[in-house]
């Protein structure tokens, strides 16, 4: 189906994903040197969603909105430093994603147009993040300084006018606005 203007359909569709943290194998080798051997980190996740989009009013007004929420666990790998295991047990950061879109189209006149829109993904990763965001560069880090909260991600809005005035002027118009976080 159609997103873009079928009149006599809905549009939409839902998605899954899901990752177990079961299917890294805890033994393999991420990185290695002369003192330090850091192993895979596992991973589970989930990202769900899905989307809708249909005519509001036969050939004037559409619609289409579309939400997944992404919500991902990383298990820190284990560390070896000059022969002695370190305890990495409990260093794990959550990683979750609202990622969004949104979209008006309204058509007054068939030379008329006016489209409103807006997409995102704030994103908010809380646990152990020393080192790095990958997490675990730093062996033996203090957790005060390794748990923390970084927030990151965007929001997106625009409007777009087009049109036609005349034989000789056909104005398009766009306007738009981009937040950023860290």
């Amino acid at each position: 189906l159609n997103a873009m203007g079928a009149e006599d359909f809905d549009f939409g569709d839902v998605f899954n994903y899901n990752r177990s943290k079961s299917w890294t194998d805890a033994d393999l080798v991420r990185r290695q040197n002369k003192q330090l051997t850091t192993f895979a980190d596992q991973i589970g996740s989930y990202d769900v969603g899905g989307s809708i989009g249909r005519p509001i009013m036969r050939d004037k007004v559409w619609f289409f909105g579309a939400y997944g929420p992404i919500r991902r666990t990383n298990y820190l790998g284990s560390q070896i430093q000059d022969g002695v295991a370190i305890d990495t047990s409990g260093r794990k950061f959550d990683r979750d994603s609202d990622v969004y879109a949104g979209k008006i189209t309204w058509t007054p006149r068939s030379s008329h147009t006016l489209v409103f829109s807006t997409f995102g993904d704030p994103t908010e990763e809380n646990g152990w993040l020393a080192g790095s965001t990958t997490g675990n560069n730093t062996p033996n880090a203090d957790e005060t300084s390794a748990l923390r909260i970084v927030k990151s991600g965007g929001y997106n809005y625009g409007g777009k006018y087009t049109g036609v005035l005349g034989p000789n002027l056909l104005p398009d118009l766009s306007l738009g606005q981009h937040r950023q976080r860290a």
